[in-house]
């Protein structure tokens, strides 16, 4: 797994580097999958970063949590993401949250797919999934030095 800074490089890495050769072996560079990220929609545009994670921080631990913002306005659009560490948490999350009050509204909650935040138009995954490499390797400098082409990895494994 190879994280970068952020999603703009991700999906930059994904396209220089999906289905070229390591080692003479073709591999293939995706987004990590996630089965455990939910959007939880029918927020008030008053709800804060903060109050959002507090929100969905008692269901378990937390890997990201985000509020979406117009990019004209800096307001919330009024919905979030969460994707937490184990898809128990995100399944009580989501048993607990959908219809709750909050405010004048009842809260939305459903299963998101990492594709879906892809888009220009959509927030960015910035961790990677580098599948096919050679069964042999295991050499996580060499994985940063591909990568380091185009970006300087955060974090191989």
């Amino acid at each position: 797994f190879v994280t970068l800074l952020n999603g703009d490089q991700a999906q930059d890495a994904i396209r220089t580097l999906h289905q070229t050769s390591v080692r003479g072996r073709d591999i293939t560079v995706q987004l990590q999958p996630t089965d455990s990220l939910l959007c939880v929609t029918n927020l008030p545009y008053t709800v804060t970063a903060s109050q959002f994670q507090e929100l969905v921080r008692s269901y378990g631990n937390i890997e990201r949590c985000f509020l979406v913002y117009s990019d004209l306005t800096g307001h919330s659009k009024g919905y979030g993401f969460v994707e937490y560490m184990k898809k128990d948490s995100a399944s009580r999350a989501r048993s607990e949250l959908l219809g709750k009050p909050l405010g004048d509204r009842a809260l939305m909650v459903q299963w998101a797919d990492v594709n879906q935040l892809t888009s220009a138009d959509h927030l960015h995954s910035k961790c990677l999934c580098v599948d096919r490499l050679p069964l042999d390797f295991e050499d996580s400098e060499e994985l940063a030095h591909i990568f380091s082409e185009s970006y300087k990895p955060v974090f191989c494994q």
